[in-house]
């Protein structure tokens, strides 16, 4: 939990609370797709835990996989996760973002 005292937008979109992080406070910056997470003063990203869900995946699922760069970018489907076809679950959310519409995953990108 934080008091907010003052909130502030820059132009690049980071969100500076209570002054950022040169003032005690924090900074939250966006990957551009409305993810919001905040940043440390080495640039670590920071996440908290805030509880589980479950989620059901659409039947449009598609999944990026660019995690391997001399691999290019492999498409994953929901089956590949049942087959084995996916068998790296290195996903944490320092390198991967899900989007979810109407309640379900539609779309994952790891990095």
């Amino acid at each position: 939990e934080v008091n907010v005292a003052s909130l502030e937008k820059k132009d690049d979109g980071t969100i500076l609370i209570n002054g950022g992080i040169e003032k005690d406070g924090l900074n939250l910056v966006t990957d551009g797709n409305g993810i919001f997470y905040e940043i440390t003063a080495d640039d670590e990203k920071k996440w908290y835990e805030v509880g589980e869900a479950t989620i059901r995946v659409s039947t449009e699922f598609i999944g990026y996989d660019n995690s391997d760069p001399a691999q290019g970018e492999v498409l994953m489907y929901p089956g590949g996760f049942v087959t084995n076809e996916v068998s790296n679950y290195d996903f944490s959310p320092l390198n991967t973002t899900i989007r979810v519409e109407n309640g379900q995953i539609i779309e994952l990108n790891r990095w």
